[in-house]
């Protein structure tokens, strides 16, 4: 950021690091900064992610729908909007950026009919278990395996699932983990002792 201030990718991955050690203003502060070297910097849902960390979900909402009022949907809108949708128990709007984001991943319209009726039936915890049991490899906003894994089992209810996927994403060194301490969807496992050791590891400095 010093060698060259008008670069506007910097302060907005500095955000992202600050909002990993719980510096939520200091994140926002940092997007703002990136705003103003490029305003194309105010359709990108850094801001919502930020309100999602700190379960200000009326604030993550209001950014959202802010976006999609002036700008055209992108993948990193359905994927905001699916996680935004789903903690404010609006269930079928998370739905449809579900759906969106499988038909992108290139799931065919037999799997999105199944998803359907599994969430006519139970829900989207229905859907988090059918996700669980097919165990694919796309990344649906959740991230990767065994990460998206952990998740599904998280929000399907299966925590010891979850503790093994995601001392698996550990090994495997996911990236997304570093953000795992202020993260709501760990909180069903958050004062479990395997969460906490694998929190410990990224605690850790690298040399």
């Amino acid at each position: 950021m010093q060698l060259n201030p008008e670069n506007d990718l910097a302060p907005m991955q500095y955000a992202q690091l600050l909002l990993a050690q719980g510096k939520f203003t200091e994140s926002l502060q940092q997007v703002e900064k990136s705003r103003e070297l490029n305003p194309l910097n105010y359709s990108v849902p850094t801001v919502v992610w930020i309100y999602q960390m700190q379960q200000r979900d009326d604030l993550a909402l209001q950014e959202l729908e802010r976006i999609n009022s002036a700008e055209p949907s992108g993948r990193d809108i359905h994927i905001s909007a699916q996680r935004v949708y789903a903690r404010l128990g609006r269930d079928e709007e998370s739905l449809q950026h579900w759906l969106w984001l499988m038909r992108d991943s290139g799931y065919n319209e037999t799997d999105i009919q199944t998803v359907q009726t599994e969430f006519a039936n139970g829900g989207l915890l229905a859907v988090y278990h059918w996700l669980l049991a097919r165990k694919d490899d796309a990344d649906l906003g959740q991230y990767t395996p065994p990460l998206s894994w952990a998740r599904y089992a998280l929000a399907a209810g299966e925590l010891e699932v979850a503790l093994d996927y995601l001392e698996q994403a550990s090994t495997a060194r996911q990236s997304p983990l570093l953000w795992g301490n202020i993260d709501p969807a760990y909180d069903p496992v958050r004062m479990h002792p395997r969460f906490q050791a694998v929190m410990k590891q990224y605690q850790k400095p690298e040399f």
